[in-house]
Formats: structure tokens, C-alpha cells, sequence
């Protein structure tokens, strides 16, 4: 969990995770162990001539459209809004099947050292889905981790993330075709089981939000102008009216920053102590040049 986003567990998400883990582990255990390589004539043919697997994947851009739509017109729930950006993220990365393709035509085009299947552009779109699903995931997931907690976020994403690979596999590629039936049934079980752990954590849904509070500082140009700064109202250096300076007429002389008195000082004194372009500040009557002329006490504006 993250501290500063204020995460707290639940029961409820200690068992949603558990659910998710222990459904990804066995849909592992109960899967069909023969991996397929597929040539790609034989992958054309299961992925863009089988009205399955078409069907499939035109319901799921369907589904995703109609999704991104409801997030945009913000028709959905806070807590619905959630479930629907990790369940986008989840199922985008989770169409393995392209990226699978995509590695068995490299495998075969190792093995035999034959490159026909490159002039064919199976191997090109294969190679964009795969990257396109994976980008656009990334987006909703991030999005989604921007509006809501990481402990939630994460549990949905990898949930919606590991049933569409099943899906996917079981429809698209037919990775349990001949299986036997008790594993069959065991394997979609584990994944039942995937979708209870999701559920759960859909009930801590509602404090699932980040707090605004924790959301970004606002910008500068997001300040009402009236609450902007400006450069009249900076200070720089000592205010005018903490600094030691007597009125003009006054029988003060501030050499260096300390005041000498009003009585008459010796030019020599001031020319010792105060030279001239040292940056003496004389307030008064200035400094004759003659040397040894004393200044005399200049009367200040309320002297009679």
C-alpha cells in the first residue's frame, strides 16, 4: 500500500487478492501444456478467417468503445469508473494472442531460416496490435491510478489482465481443444476464481478514491489573477522603515551603518573612517572637501 495516498487494508481486499492469486496460479496448473507454433498461413486462418475468433474480437473493440464512451460523458458511478479503467487496461494487455503469433512466426522463421512469412503482412499487424493494445492499457491504467488507490487499481487490473488471456486462449488460439473434461472444468473454475477476488474488491470500491487532497498542486495559470503576486508586492531587502536613516535635515551621519552622533565631527575623522566612495550614507548637510574643517550641527526642521 502507498502512505501518502492514505491506503488502509481491508479484509475485503486481503481476500480479493488472495482470490486473484490463487486463481492465476492454478488457471497455470490446469492449462494445456501443448504450445502450439503456428505457421503463418495457419495463423491467418485461425485468427482472421475463423468467425469465432472475429466475432470475438469485433465484441471487444465493441465493449471497449462503448466503455470509453461512458468514461468520457461520465455516465458511470465514481466506483463503477474505476472497475471499467482497470478491467479496459487489463483486457488490452491481455490479448496475448497477437504477441504469441508474433513470436511463433519468429521461431519458425529461426528454425528454418525461411523468410516468406515476412512478405506477408500478417507478421506487421500482429506486431501493431500487439504494441497498440499495450500502449492504449498503459494509458488507462494510468489514468486510472491518478483517480484511485493503487491497492485497488492494481488487484482489478491484473484480474481483468489474466481472464482475458484465458478467454482469449481458450477462443481465439483454442489452447483447451482436447483437453479432458475435469481439467476443462477445473481450468475455468481458476478462473471463476479470478472474477470472486474482483468482486471483492469492488465492495471496497467506495474508498477506493483518492482523496483531493493528494491530488497534484495547481498550476500557476490555474491561480485567480487577483491571487497572483505581484512585483510591487515583493520585498526585497529591509523594509524602508526598520533601516537607521535620519530625515534629511536631520543631525544624523551614518557612516558604515553606524551612527556617529550630533555633534561636529572632524573632517579628518570622516575622511579616516567614511572615505569617500566607501558607500557612506550622510544624511544632513554633506561633507566639506577641506581638511581638518569641522561640520557643524545642522538644526533639524523642528529646531528654532
Amino acid at each position: 500500500t502507498l502512505h501518502w495516498q492514505n491506503e488502509h487494508l481491508t479484509k475485503n481486499h486481503i481476500r480479493g487478492t488472495a482470490l486473484v492469486a490463487v486463481g492465476a496460479v492454478f488457471t497455470s496448473v490446469f492449462a494445456n501444456v501443448d504450445n502450439k507454433v503456428y505457421s503463418v498461413r495457419e495463423l491467418e486462418e485461425q485468427l482472421f478467417l475463423r468467425a469465432t475468433s472475429v466475432c470475438y474480437m469485433l465484441l471487444e473493440l465493441l465493449a471497449i468503445a462503448c466503455v470509453n464512451v461512458a468514461l468520457r460523458k461520465q455516465w458511470l458511478s465514481p466506483q463503477v469508473r474505476g472497475i471499467s479503467l482497470g478491467v479496459v487496461a487489463g483486457v488490452l494487455m491481455g490479448n496475448v494472442f497477437f504477441l504469441k503469433g508474433l513470436i511463433g512466426i519468429i521461431t519458425t522463421t529461426v528454425s528454418s531460416w525461411n523468410f516468406e512469412a515476412w512478405t506477408r503482412p500478417t507478421p506487421y499487424v500482429l506486431t501493431s496490435a500487439a504494441i497498440g493494445g499495450a500502449v492504449v492499457g498503459h494509458i488507462f491504467m494510468r489514468k486510472g491510478l491518478g483517480e484511485y488507490k493503487g491497492v485497488f487499481m492494481v488487484t482489478i487490473f491484473e484480474g481483468a489482465h489474466i481472464t482475458a488471456a484465458c478467454l482469449s486462449g481458450c477462443v481465439v488460439m483454442e489452447e483447451m481443444a482436447g483437453a479432458p473434461y475435469w481439467q476443462y472444468v477445473l481450468y475455468w473454475a481458476s478462473v471463476l476464481c479470478i472474477v470472486l477476488g474482483m468482486l471483492l474488491i469492488n465492495l471496497a470500491a467506495n474508498e477506493a478514491q483518492i482523496d483531493s487532497n493528494f491530488q497534484k498542486a495547481p498550476r500557476s495559470d490555474d491561480i485567480p489573477l487577483e491571487d497572483k503576486p505581484t512585483r510591487r508586492e515583493v520585498a526585497i531587502g529591509r523594509p524602508l522603515e526598520d533601516m537607521e536613516v535620519g530625515a534629511i535635515g536631520s543631525p544624523s551621519i551614518i557612516c558604515k551603518g553606524v551612527e556617529l552622533g550630533e555633534a561636529s565631527w572632524p573632517r579628518s575623522k570622516l575622511d579616516e573612517d567614511c572615505p569617500i566612495g566607501s558607500g557612506t550614507v550622510v544624511c544632513g548637510r554633506p561633507a566639506t572637501s577641506n581638511p581638518g574643517e569641522t561640520i557643524p550641527r545642522i538644526p533639524g526642521p523642528n529646531a528654532n
